[in-house]
């Protein structure tokens, strides 16, 4: 029997050769870049083809590729725009445009976490629940909320990329898909993607996992949308919170059928 060969064009794309591509082309381009291959598995593991190294005359960096100049820019700008409004974020130090790619090369901060590295995976009768888990389901509706209150949006709010100090206080980074001077319709709109993106992140990493989807829902409704609201400057708002929890929900439907080609499932109305 025949076996269908795998498309070249649909396998998954080499990181490795990437990373190499890009050491070279910083090497032509940008300068004498020493790279630190370790940090790519530490506490700031980038999803985003950060490289982490040496580059004079900036010293220890993070330098983050791009297709084009104006993507570059607009990272750069949002970063500098939330240290204005008070917020504590990784510094953008300069824009390298001379290779194939565009590169934002920011300052480097040792020693962050994520929450991705959180254990999200508590049940109910769990007292780190109560101790650890809801209270970091606080600190992220409160910071999404202290955002959307200065007219911006985090843009790609999920766990693992909200950014902690070594004093627990929130840094601010991979801000790409951030948005700023928002108001009005738009502001609910995207801030609403924020909590989306966070509940929907920790609910596919485990918690409640033993409680109906209902559940679920209610304790993301209690301790993510309405601290978030609340610390927009907002009394509770029963419509957006309806909406959040039904698109958190949508968005698990949508990942369990991506990763069981094949299964149908929808929502039941759950929250």
């Amino acid at each position: 029997m025949a076996v269908d060969q795998p498309n070249k064009m649909t396998q998954p794309i080499n990181t490795e050769i990437v990373r190499q591509m890009h050491l070279d082309d910083i090497a032509q381009s940008v300068g004498y870049f020493v790279e630190h291959p370790y940090r790519q598995l530490g506490d700031t593991d980038s999803g985003h083809g950060v490289l982490f190294g040496t580059l004079p005359p900036y010293g220890e960096v993070g330098i983050k590729p791009f297709l084009t100049i104006g993507q570059a820019e607009h990272e750069k700008k949002i970063l500098e725009h939330v240290m204005e409004q008070g917020f504590d974020a990784i510094e953008p130090l300069d824009i390298a445009a001379q290779g194939v790619y565009v590169y934002l090369i920011s300052e480097y901060r040792p020693k962050l976490r994520h929450l991705g590295q959180v254990n999200w995976n508590e049940n109910v009768a769990s007292r780190r629940l109560k101790r650890v888990i809801t209270p970091t389901v606080n600190f992220a509706a409160e910071l999404a909320g202290d955002l959307h209150s200065r007219g911006i949006t985090h843009g790609d709010m999920q766990a693992k990329n909200v950014l902690l100090a070594t004093d627990g206080t929130p840094v601010l980074g991979d801000l790409e898909n951030g948005q700023m001077h928002l108001s009005g319709t738009e502001l609910a709109r995207k801030g609403d993607r924020d909590m989306t993106r966070f509940g929907w992140s920790v609910l596919s990493r485990g918690l409640l996992a033993d409680r109906s989807m209902r559940y679920r829902l209610s304790y993301l409704g209690d301790e993510l949308v309405d601290p978030a609201l609340d610390a927009e400057g907002l009394s509770v708002d029963y419509d957006r919170r309806k909406a959040v929890l039904e698109n958190i929900e949508d968005a698990l439907i949508t990942d369990f059928q991506r990763k069981n080609p094949g299964t149908r499932t929808g929502r039941k109305k759950a929250a």
